[in-house]
């Protein structure tokens, strides 16, 4: 599974997924199950996201979607 991007990566954080700066490994936010039984990214206040790290928070939430829980 794919976990670093050009801008980000996850680490894995037991029940939820860490999103960090590949820069500085500020911390962003993170990916865990959320309504509706989906996974979904909660990303902390004052942070801000282009469309390229947008599509690639969705690649990694729909990557997890596809693995058995």
């Amino acid at each position: 599974m794919k976990t670093r991007y050009k801008h980000i990566h996850f680490d894995d954080m037991g029940s939820e997924w860490s999103c960090l700066t590949n820069r500085d490994s500020d911390y962003l936010g993170e990916v865990s199950a959320g309504a509706w039984n989906q996974r979904t990214f909660k990303p902390i206040p004052g942070t801000e996201f282009s469309a390229d790290c947008l599509r690639d928070i969705v690649d990694f939430i729909e990557q997890l979607a596809k693995e058995p829980r």
